[in-house]
């Protein structure tokens, strides 16, 4: 597979290949495997680095994490073999790690200053308009990443996209290539068609017996009925183990009185700050410079300038200078030392020096912290309380479902009994899940089909459907694999056998009929001839809505009318199997004159964008044809 990368980067690959790389870096980077530790079993070698099983099974997680999100409910339906996710995710660390090498060849960098002004401007990492640490771990953790492997992600990406705006922007279209560009994008067609309709010849085949008898035996895998269990159940759900709980009014009470911190506010600040950034690595000459112009909007502040129109001016994040409430947490260390001490509002603090540069401090307002009242939070409360004991007694309920169901492998009932959980059943499903979610899910499917379970007729461990939901199951009813009968698929046999045949029929008798217009015969005698009805369609372009897409495909597809043959002619089968056949009439070219001088630009600006796509493209063709790509068996 991947020593065939670099024959594919001809044709269909090359349009692809930015599509791959793209979601190889939204997934994973190369950082970790350009670190990868040399003792782990290697997968595949590109220009000699190596990609460890660790760095593919990252990779294959990732990515089948992201389908998951993507597609929620449905992930089973659509879900690809594990092999196959698996080759997809290694033909993404392969494409990633050649244009990594490539750039990093080429001598490409990016400086620190330029990711941390990067990151603190992404959206999903602030709160409140502002960056946060907090958020910005929890994230991490979510997508399976450290801070480091994401931020050595972030270097390439943004590597890539300057790369992408260098060739773009250095890309230009002369006049002619404008005017041929417009002519054949902004072109129009006239054509005239018939539609053959595939009923005509479906009545005219004649099947035996031995062909319906061939067909079958040829194709049992078609009629075969999957193999299908039914499963007994037991579950143990937390949600369910909450609305057993009934506290009472001195229960909550104490437990308000117990966690009163988890019901007081924080107090806040609305603030606007202004910040020099300094650099983590900054020269002595870096240092002067920023406490010398963090001094100057001092000075200028205590002259009665506005806070906000200096922060929009000379901050080096003017986001800051929008007024946000935060508590003390959110903010640096040194700031949280300032907020301590500022109780007026509409207050200016002196500079300070904070982690990543200069900053200072305007309050607008302040909230004192507040307890709220039982009243006040009594619900909540009550909920809380109620979820700490269920998820005391989950623990205590999931450990006796596991050794009860182990001790007696081939029942549920006494774990039933001795937990006073109900004993469920489901109906018949496939390895490909059934109609509920329970019968869908993939933990379930695995585990019903397991051979301890399915063969040996023993109970399941644990099964999670989620942190909070845990089921046991067993075999209730199990249905092999078996053939249907000829007299059960007959009908459908005959009905694939027929349009078989008719699809063939017609084709030969279409290509027969644009054979004869070619020869001389005009469309409108054809179609009088078999009682076919001609359309005529006027100039139309390539992407109307007006008539059937694949018969405009077919006509844009079609070569400019012959000067010698005034007529061109195709034929296309479309998705019913009808067949239509098709004269190109006449060809209007695209006007760049007809277009406004606004369109004419955009234009221009698309056709630029383009061509440096295309040099992109060919950029990535290159690394890949020169690449020395060996996968490592085993």
């Amino acid at each position: 597979m991947l020593q065939s990368i670099r024959d594919k980067s001809q044709g269909w690959f090359a349009w692809v290949v930015v599509t791959i790389i793209g979601l190889t870096f939204a997934l994973w980077g190369v950082h970790s495997y350009m670190y990868s530790n040399q003792f782990q079993r290697v997968v595949a070698k590109v220009n000699g680095v190596r990609i460890t099983q660790q760095d593919l099974d990252q990779a294959y997680n990732q990515l089948k994490r992201q389908q998951q999100l993507q597609l929620g409910a449905n992930y089973s339906a659509h879900d690809q073999s594990e092999q196959a996710l698996k080759e997809t995710a290694l033909e993404g660390l392969v494409s990633s790690l050649i244009v990594h090498q490539g750039i990093s060849k080429a001598g490409f960098a990016v400086g620190s200053e330029l990711l941390e002004v990067t990151l603190a401007k992404m959206p999903i990492f602030q709160l409140n308009g502002v960056f946060s640490k907090e958020r910005f771990q929890r994230l991490m953790d979510n997508m399976l990443y450290s801070p480091d492997e994401f931020l050595a992600q972030m270097k390439d990406q943004i590597l890539m996209s300057e790369l992408k705006v260098g060739l773009a922007n250095t890309n230009f279209s002369l006049p002619g290539e404008l005017k041929q560009a417009v002519e054949l994008i902004n072109q129009k067609r006239q054509f005239s068609y018939v539609i053959v309709p595939l009923s005509r010849f479906m009545s005219q085949v004649t099947l035996t017996p031995d062909a319906i008898s061939q067909y079958y035996e040829s194709h049992q895998d078609d009629f075969t009925l999957p193999e299908k269990v039914s499963v007994d159940y037991i579950e143990l759900s937390l949600a369910q183990l909450m609305k057993q709980e009934h506290p009472s009014e001195q229960e909550i009470q104490q437990f308000y009185q117990d966690h009163i911190s988890a019901f007081t506010r924080p107090a806040q600040w609305n603030l606007q700050q202004i910040f020099i950034r300094v650099p983590e690595d900054a020269t002595q000459q870096q240092l002067s410079d920023a406490k010398q112009k963090i001094t100057k909007i001092n000075q200028a502040l205590n002259k009665g300038t506005d806070f906000g129109t200096v922060a929009k001016t000379y901050s080096d994040n003017p986001a800051w200078a929008t007024a946000v409430w935060v508590t003390a947490a959110q903010v640096d260390p040194m700031v949280q030392g300032i907020l301590m001490k500022m109780h007026d509002n509409n207050t200016v603090s002196a500079p300070v020096r904070a982690a990543q540069g200069y900053v200072i401090v305007k309050v607008l307002n302040t909230r004192l912290a507040k307890v709220f009242s039982f009243t006040e939070v009594h619900d909540k409360v009550s909920a809380e309380y109620a979820q700490q004991k269920a998820e005391a007694k989950f623990s205590d309920l999931n450990d006796q479902l596991s050794n009860v169901t182990y001790e007696n492998p081939h029942t549920l009932t006494s774990a039933a009994k001795q937990l006073n959980l109900p004993l469920q059943s489901t109906e018949l499903f496939s390895k490909e899940g059934g109609a509920t979610a329970f019968t869908k899910n993939p933990n379930v499917i695995k585990a019903a089909f397991d051979d301890d379970v399915l063969l040996q007729n023993n109970n399941s461990g644990p099964i999670n459907l989620n942190d909070n939901d845990v089921v046991v199951l067993r075999i209730n009813k199990h249905v092999p694999t078996v053939v249907k009968p000829l007299s059960d698929v007959k009908a459908t046999i005959v009905k694939t056998l027929t349009q078989q045949a008719a699809i063939k029929q017609i084709k030969q008798w279409s290509d027969a009929l644009v054979q004869k217009i070619r020869q001389g015969m005009s469309l409108q005698q054809a179609a009088s001839q078999n009682g076919l009805s001609v359309k005529q369609v006027g100039y139309i372009a390539q992407h109307s809505s007006a008539v059937d897409g694949n018969i405009l495909n077919a006509v844009f597809e079609m070569p400019r009318v012959d000067t010698k043959n005034k007529n061109n002619v195709s034929d296309v089968q479309l998705p019913s199997n009808d067949v239509a056949v098709i004269v190109l009439e006449k060809v209007q070219p695209g006007d760049r004159n007809a277009l406004s001088a606004a369109n004419q630009k955009t234009f221009e600006s698309s056709l630029k964008n383009n061509m440096g796509i295309l040099d992109y493209q060919l950029y990535v063709n290159g690394l890949l044809q020169k690449a020395k790509i060996v996968r490592e068996e085993g």
